[in-house]
């Protein structure tokens, strides 16, 4: 067992033992959750009044908490993978997803393939998160939370659980490139521009601010591959931008405000 734990040229044996460690736990944080959750509603609340609303065919809230309307909405809709996410971003009164739609989501994310990727309502259910005003951290940790972001970006899915035993990281990969992607987005918001004021008015002055983001979560995407994670990031980011039709060279001032805010965020 332990011999699946070496060193070699890709990391160390201690970092591949953590990232099956961490990744156990966040299933099992995952399933923790959901069990409680069923708890409550079987139990605690079994008596209590039903609210629920619609928000659209193929979702609607209940006691709070968002689920499909049907069992077959995800093979049916496979967009709705990514739709649930952006609806929990455009309706702050959503508390979370109902235990039943997180099995279904785990179970059907398989459908999230090359032909998913290529659709364009999922490439522009993808951006639109990025996009939305409020909310994109906690749907990203969701997301990732599930496994929608590793099905989407299966780069991604790579660095998921994935340490680096030296004196400049605490975080997994994946915890990390959130953490930066929420300090970024903390400069959009003016309760926060006193903290660093130059920073504030350069993401001020940004047309697209969803395209710095995007830059901040591939920032470490190649991180424990061995080699220069900069130069297979690059190229991993690169085909991500041209899979969804973005320019491979981003406006001036964007690349002033990555370069300014680099040492702040990172």
């Amino acid at each position: 067992m332990l011999r699946s734990y070496e060193d070699d040229d890709a990391g160390l044996g201690v970092e591949k033992l953590m990232k099956r460690y961490y990744r156990t736990v966040k299933e099992i944080n995952t399933l923790n959750n959901m069990l409680l959750q069923l708890f409550q509603e079987a139990i605690l609340y079994a008596d209590a009044p039903a609210k629920v609303y619609p928000l659209n065919k193929r979702f609607q809230v209940r006691n709070d908490f968002i689920e499909v309307t049907h069992d077959e909405v995800f093979v049916n809709y496979p967009f709705a993978l990514l739709e649930i996410f952006l609806l929990i971003q455009q309706h702050p009164e959503i508390k979370g997803i109902r235990a039943a739609t997180i099995r279904l989501m785990i179970h059907y994310n398989y459908l999230i393939d090359n032909v998913f990727q290529k659709d364009l309502r999922a490439r522009s259910l993808f951006f639109e998160i990025f996009r939305e005003p409020k909310g994109l951290t906690h749907v990203l940790r969701r997301m990732n939370r599930y496994g929608i972001l590793a099905a989407y970006i299966p780069a991604f899915g790579k660095i998921v659980g994935q340490m680096q035993f030296d004196l400049f990281h605490a975080y997994t990969v994946d915890q990390h490139t959130l953490f930066l992607v929420r300090n970024l987005r903390r400069f959009s918001f003016a309760k926060f521009h006193h903290e660093f004021p130059f920073c504030s008015k350069l993401m001020g002055s940004i047309p697209k601010p969803e395209l710095l983001y995007l830059a901040g979560f591939f920032h470490d995407i190649a991180k424990g591959r061995g080699g220069n994670h900069s130069e297979l990031g690059e190229t991993e980011a690169l085909n991500f931008c041209k899979a969804h039709g973005l320019s491979d060279t981003p406006p001036v001032e964007e690349k002033t405000a990555a370069a300014s805010a680099a040492p702040v965020v990172a």
